[in-house]
């Protein structure tokens, strides 16, 4: 069993108390959260549980994305004629995020950044949504996934006995791959999206942080369509490279 374990995909990513085979079976994976220091001023990014409600048309979602955020997002889905999902979060869970991501894309459901839209919601949440539209001061931002190349894998194992290289050639770790992959194909998006630039052979001299984003061409390129900007592009663009966040391009 492999409990206790914390992986860095380029930050860390804590895999909760349940073991590893036990978190993937059941579909949730391992939990990544965004802990580099970065300015943001809302703390409603970081709510654990996660405050999750209706008002008219639109979903809210404030808060970390956590084991059971796809059943509760699902559940007011079905309950409630939705336009929009209008996310605040810094991300958590792959598996919740990208069935998330699925019911967004399957409903013509659109998104919306209010602050921060980071790691696995910026993997599986943002790029599924129909139409996407970003505040002028809206983080969104990329750090990895579960394609990224194994060198930004930091695992740190606490009383465990398995190799790194086991790690990788788990069942389990192979199984989320295919899911990312399958999932970025569903929705028409480049699974590269995530780690592009950590192809790079410069990338931890370009990005000292680890965190990335992506221009509105840039993002096209990968797929990701109808995007808008509340102020237009070059407005968020110096907002977002004045608070220190750095733009990769699109690889193929």
């Amino acid at each position: 069993m492999m409990n206790n374990i914390r992986v860095d995909v380029a930050l860390f990513c804590q895999i909760s108390k349940y073991s590893l085979l036990t978190l993937l079976l059941s579909g949730i994976p391992f939990i990544c959260a965004a802990w580099h220091p970065i300015d943001i001023k809302d703390e409603r990014v970081l709510l654990e549980p996660p405050v999750v409600y209706v008002k008219g048309d639109t979903l809210y979602y404030d808060g970390k994305i956590d084991d059971n955020a796809d059943a509760t997002v699902n559940k007011l889905l079905i309950a409630h004629q939705i336009k929009t999902l209008s996310i605040n979060s810094i991300g958590g869970s792959i598996a919740p995020a990208m069935n998330i991501g699925l019911a967004i894309h399957q409903r013509k459901i659109n998104i919306e950044i209010r602050s921060v839209c980071a790691s696995a919601c910026a993997n599986y949440i943002f790029p599924a949504g129909i139409k996407k539209k970003i505040n002028p001061d809206s983080y969104l931002l990329w750090h990895g996934s579960a394609h990224s190349p194994k060198a930004e894998f930091t695992i740190d194992y606490t009383n465990e006995k398995i190799t790194r290289q086991q790690f990788f050639s788990a069942p389990e770790f192979l199984a989320l791959k295919k899911m990312e992959s399958d999932f970025y194909r569903t929705i028409g998006v480049e699974y590269k999206i995530g780690f592009c630039p950590q192809l790079l052979r410069n990338y931890h001299q370009r990005f000292p942080e680890k965190w990335f984003s992506y221009s509105k061409e840039d993002l096209e390129a990968f797929g990701v369509n109808n995007i808008f900007y509340s102020e237009g592009q070059e407005k968020w663009l110096q907002s977002m490279k004045k608070n220190g966040v750095i733009f990769a391009n699109h690889c193929r």
